[in-house]
């Protein structure tokens, strides 16, 4: 059983208020404020910075929090299982964009088949939004794309998937072979919001080494669709995944540009809190993935 102050902690965390905190937990602030001395001295840390009356969590505060969501998350389901112990598993997790229009499917199709009364529990959000219910144990794992921080998450790389550069058919570069800098004069369709990184590489979608402040024309558009809609009416190019437009590219409707100094791959991870006391079965999971994964690869190879 979790400490009664470790509940008063995530409150406050939630609140950043001491008032609002004692009125969710039905306690007076003078307690609140006590629970908080105590749990500061038993860490040895500071716990929240306080300037006037705004209060916010400090670094520390910030590593004791992540521990307690995981804690009270991985107890809640301890005593599920404890209940339940022939109940089948009920899976909470998230996938970024790309992996849940163009690859959750498939694999959870075969999955379903193998573990028919397994519950599903799926959403589809942008990377910074899963982390944030990763971090608060409203999800147990995740599959993103992308970049994080590695040393803040256990991580397990599901696949690498190539980046490629893609125009409408009819566009001049349609199968030529050119290289980097000749593009420059093209008008870029990108994700919504990476322009505003320009000094980072671009994230999520449209992720390379290249920095768009190199392109003299760039479309911010915050949908995938949109975006291919726009390269098959020849309105730009795109650097996409490629998983996200293999089918495009096998009617005809989108061609690949080769770009000759140009090369990239992004891993597809699968990311779950460290000090997850239910991580065995989160790994079972990502296993059957991966498994099902090297299946249909082979059956492409074949």
């Amino acid at each position: 059983m979790l400490d009664y102050r470790i509940d008063t902690f995530v409150a406050v965390s939630k609140s950043l208020n001491y008032t609002k905190a004692a009125e969710e937990l039905g306690l007076t602030q003078p307690a609140v404020s006590q629970h908080i001395r105590y749990l500061e001295s038993y860490y040895g840390v500071k716990l929240f910075f306080t300037h006037g009356k705004q209060i916010r969590l400090t670094p520390e505060g910030k590593e004791i929090l992540k521990l307690c969501l995981a804690v009270r998350h991985d107890i809640k389901k301890m005593k599920q299982k404890f209940h339940e112990p022939n109940a089948h598993k009920n899976l909470r997790f998230g996938v970024s964009l790309t992996i849940g229009e163009y690859l959750m499917g498939d694999i959870l199709k075969e999955y379903v088949k193998i573990y028919p009364k397994d519950c599903i529990n799926m959403i589809v959000e942008n990377t910074n939004f899963l982390f944030q219910k990763i971090d608060n144990g409203k999800i147990d794992f995740a599959f993103i794309e992308g970049a994080f921080n590695k040393k803040q998450y256990k991580h397990h790389i599901v696949k690498k998937e190539p980046l490629i550069l893609v125009c409408a058919p009819e566009h001049p570069l349609a199968h030529k072979e050119i290289y980097m800098d000749e593009l420059y004069q093209e008008n870029l369709i990108v994700r919504e919001g990476a322009a505003r990184r320009q000094d980072q590489p671009i994230e999520d979608l449209n992720m390379y080494s290249p920095n768009i402040s190199n392109f003299n024309h760039v479309q911010e558009i915050g949908n995938l669709t949109v975006m291919k809609d726009l390269v098959q009416a020849n309105y730009g190019i795109s650097f996409l995944y490629e998983l996200s437009v293999k089918e495009e590219l096998s009617s005809g409707k989108l061609k690949r540009i080769e770009v000759k100094d140009f090369k990239e791959e992004r891993e597809f991870n699968f990311v779950y809190l460290k000090h997850a006391r239910m991580e065995e079965e989160y790994l079972e999971f990502y296993h059957s993935c991966k498994e099902i994964l090297e299946q249909e690869k082979k059956l492409l190879q074949n």
